[in-house]
């Protein structure tokens, strides 16, 4: 704390005082989004991809795997349904 006679306080006018806080606080909270910034990516990357996408995208595979199977199905039956000509073409 010091001597007494020295321990005085300092005089400023309220323009450096604002100037000063607002400084400060600008620069300290550049400071802390930034850390928030970087430790939010940097856990995620720790955690590695999120399994909910992953097993919706599995779904979607097999909802596509389910049409294209009833798709060939039924391009199977319509080939089997379809009257079989034994005539050859005209022309030839």
């Amino acid at each position: 704390m010091g001597d007494i006679p020295t321990n005085t306080y300092t005089k400023q006018s309220k323009k450096t005082f604002l100037f000063t806080m607002l400084g400060e606080t600008v620069v300290m909270l550049v400071a802390f989004s930034y850390f928030l910034c970087v430790t939010v990516a940097y856990a995620d990357l720790m955690h590695g991809p999120e399994e909910e996408p992953a097993a919706a995208e599995d779904d979607n595979k097999s909802e596509k795997s389910k049409k294209s199977e009833k798709s060939k199905k039924s391009e199977k039956s319509k080939k089997s349904d379809a009257p079989k000509d034994d005539a050859a073409p005209e022309g030839e």
